[in-house]
């Protein structure tokens, strides 16, 4: 071997191990700051920054960055919300929940004198199935709560809703 190929490689091998031990040095480092962060360093009001406290939640939450459900269910009745099992399934939460948002619409109904032997044919995205009283609709999270003459009674996520059976 020459004396330039020995040099070539001795050079490669130094440089390899400074990098390295100058990236083992960084990720020492980075783990001693996260360390005095958790332990030693607390800010003025006595908060961590970058997490929030227990009683920041219901600040973070009242900012409404995706809505406020009440808001969006109040429908009908005075901004009245329809939480499930709030005051359970009366004539007043069968007239007057708000329609549902689930895409999707009804194309059949068979109604029996037992209501457990109701079914409703809905169509989501070209494709259309049968559900019956308490069956959850496919990739949702909405279950069929009462089968009606020209419409049916949803748990949306905790809240009535009605899908209604349109010509």
């Amino acid at each position: 071997m020459s004396k330039q190929f020995v040099f070539f490689i001795s050079f490669f091998f130094l440089v390899n191990v400074v990098f390295i031990i100058s990236q083992l040095f960084n990720i020492y480092r980075v783990v001693q700051v996260d360390a005095s962060l958790r332990h030693n360093i607390v800010p003025e009001n006595g908060r961590y920054v970058g997490f929030p406290a227990k009683d920041d939640i219901e600040k973070i939450n009242a900012v409404g960055f995706f809505g406020h459900h009440e808001e969006i269910r109040g429908g009908g009745n005075n901004g009245m919300s329809y939480k499930v099992n709030s005051q359970g399934v009366n004539d007043d939460v069968i007239n007057n929940a708000p329609e549902t948002r689930l895409a999707g619409k009804i194309t059949g109904l068979l109604l029996s004198d037992n209501h457990k032997y109701s079914l409703v044919v809905i169509e989501r995205a070209g494709k259309q199935a049968s559900y019956g009283m308490g069956d959850r609709i496919a990739d949702s999270n909405v279950v069929i709560l009462r089968i009606l003459q020209d419409k049916i009674l949803l748990d949306e996520n905790g809240y009535y809703v009605s899908m209604i059976l349109k010509d």
